[in-house]
C-alpha cells in the first residue's frame, strides 16, 4: 500500500522525511490533488502561504520566551479556510487526511497544543508534528516526533567539503600542530551566548581560538543590534520613581526584573549578586563588541548571512577541535540538535558542546563516538545552565593547556574514530525518518 503525502511546494526536501531506500511513500504536488483517488493521504502545509508559515513560528506556537498567544484565532481560522484547499479541510474532518506540521528545523518547547488544535479545527489524532527536539516524544505524550533534518543536511554537504577532509587527514597523519586550539562561532547573539562569552572573557580563554561574534547583527522583531541591547544605556535614560536598580548590576529596571546585564551576571553566579559583580568588566567588554571575526587571516566572512552550509578551510585546518555553542542552552526544556552539532563529524574534528543538557548523549544515541577517551563531557549531565557553563569552561581551559605536540598525537589517536563518525554521518538518511 502506498502512502501519499501532498506538498504545496515542489522544492521541499522530500528525501529528508524518508530514507531513499524506503518504498511505499510518494510525494505529490498540491496541484495533483484533484486527480487523487486514494482512500487516505497526508498534507504538509509549509510553504502554502506566508501567513500560515508565520502562524507556526515560535512567537505564536510557544510560550518559551514568555510570549502571549494571539487572540485572533477566529481570523486565523478564516485565513486557513481561505488558503487551504477545500477538499483537504473536508478530508481532514472526515478522517481521510492528516496534517503534517514540519518544525524539524526548530527545537521549540512549551508548545500551546490547544491553540494549534483550535486554529486548525482538529484533534491531536489528526496531526503529525515533526520537531528538531530529540526528546519531543517524551514531552508531548507522542503527539510529536523527532526528525534529524539537520543531520541529513550535513550529510548532503559531505561532497562539498571533501577537499577539507582530505587535507585534514593528511595533517593528522603527519602529526601537524595547529596554530590555534579551537573554533567558537556566535554569529547570532543569544542570551546564553552572552553568558558563555562573558565567562570566556573573564577566564581569558579567547586568545588561542578562532572565534566570531555578531554584535551588529540585527535581532527581530525590533531590528536592533545586540550591541545596542546589551549595553542597556537606554534603560538608564528612562529611569524614574517607577523604576528600581537591578539587584545585580545597578542599572534601572522595572520592579521584580533584571536588565540584560543583570540576567547574564545572575546566570554566571547562581543569582548571587556579590559573586555576579566579579563578571561585570567581562560583560562590559562583550557588550561593546560589534561584528568580530577573530582569525589568522581575513577570509571575508560575512556575519550578516547564515553560515549553516559554510565551512571555512583556514579555520578548520588550523584548529584541533570545535567549541560548539548551540542554538539553546536550556535547563532541559528542549534537546535541540542543529547543524552545529553535526558539523564536527562532517569536518572530522572532535568537539565540546554548550547546549541543552543531554545533547552529547543524544549524539551518542544517533550512533556517534563523542571522543570520551580524550574529552570530558560531564557538563552534558548538568541541568543548570550556569553550572554547566562552569564545568565546560574548566574543560576548555584544560584542553587549551595541552601542549600542541600532544594535541597532534591525540588527533592521530582519534583518526579511526574521526573517519568512522564521518562515514556514519553519510548514512543519516537511514535513521529518524517520518513514521506515519
Amino acid at each position: 500500500m502506498t502512502t501519499t503525502i501532498f506538498l504545496p511546494d515542489s522544492e521541499l526536501y522530500t528525501h529528508r522525511y524518508v530514507g531513499t531506500d524506503i518504498a511505499g511513500i510518494e510525494f505529490l504536488r498540491l496541484d495533483e490533488l484533484d486527480k487523487f483517488v486514494g482512500e487516505y493521504y497526508f498534507f504538509i502545509n509549509q510553504g502554502i502561504d506566508t501567513t500560515i508559515d508565520k502562524l507556526f513560528q515560535m512567537e505564536y506556537i510557544s510560550t518559551m520566551n514568555g510570549n502571549v498567544q494571539p487572540s485572533d484565532s477566529v481570523d486565523i481560522k478564516k485565513h486557513i479556510k481561505k488558503v487551504f484547499p477545500e477538499r483537504i479541510i473536508k478530508d481532514v474532518q472526515s478522517g481521510k487526511c492528516k496534517y503534517i506540521m514540519d518544525q524539524s528545523l526548530e527545537g521549540h518547547w512549551d508548545i500551546n497544543w490547544e491553540f494549534i488544535f483550535d486554529v486548525l479545527s482538529i484533534t491531536k489524532e489528526q496531526l503529525v508534528w515533526l520537531s528538531g527536539d530529540f526528546k519531543i516524544h517524551e514531552k508531548t505524550n507522542n503527539i510529536a516526533m523527532y526528525i534529524n533534518w539537520w543531520e541529513k543536511n550535513c550529510c548532503e554537504q559531505i561532497p562539498n567539503v571533501s577537499d577539507i577532509t582530505q587535507t585534514q587527514l593528511k595533517l593528522i597523519e603527519s602529526y601537524t600542530e595547529r596554530a590555534k586550539y579551537n573554533t567558537l562561532y556566535s554569529r547570532r547573539v543569544r542570551s546564553h551566548r552572552v553568558t558563555f562569552m562573558t565567562a570566556m572573557v573573564y577566564h581569558n580563554l579567547l586568545d588561542n581560538m578562532i572565534w566570531s561574534w555578531g554584535g551588529d547583527v540585527t535581532v527581530p522583531p525590533a531590528k536592533v543590534t545586540l550591541q545596542c541591547k546589551l549595553v542597556d544605556k537606554a534603560v538608564e535614560r528612562f529611569a524614574s520613581r517607577h523604576w528600581i536598580k537591578c539587584p545585580i548590576c545597578d542599572l534601572f529596571v522595572v520592579p521584580h526584573a533584571t536588565c540584560e546585564k543583570g540576567a547574564t551576571l545572575a546566570a554566571l553566579s547562581g543569582n548571587d549578586g556579590t559573586v555576579g559583580k566579579k563578571y561585570t568588566e567581562a560583560y562590559d567588554v562583550v557588550a561593546q563588541w560589534g561584528n568580530i571575526v577573530n582569525e589568522m587571516a581575513d577570509t571575508g566572512t560575512d556575519l550578516t548571512i547564515n553560515h549553516v552550509n559554510i565551512a571555512t578551510p583556514s579555520h578548520v585546518l588550523n584548529t584541533y577541535y570545535q567549541c560548539i555553542v548551540e542554538t539553546y542552552a536550556t535547563a532541559g526544556e528542549t534537546t535541540f540538535l542543529s547543524e552545529k552539532s553535526f558539523k564536527p563529524f562532517m569536518l572530522m574534528q572532535p568537539f565540546v558542546l554548550y547546549g541543552d543538557p543531554l545533547t552529547v548523549q543524544a549524539l551518542r544515541d544517533h550512533g556517534y563516538n563523542v571522543y570520551d577517551k580524550w574529552i570530558d563531557h560531564g557538563y552534558d549531565l548538568i541541568m543548570d545552565p550556569g553550572e554547566r557553563t562552569e564545568y565546560l569552561i574548566k574543560e576548555i581551559s584544560r584542553l587549551n593547556s595541552i601542549p600542541h605536540c600532544d594535541w597532534a598525537i591525540m588527533l592521530f589517536e582519534m583518526k579511526d574514530i574521526l573517519i568512522a563518525n564521518h562515514k556514519h554521518l553519510s548514512t543519516a538518511n537511514s535513521r529518524y525518518n517520518i513514521k506515519l
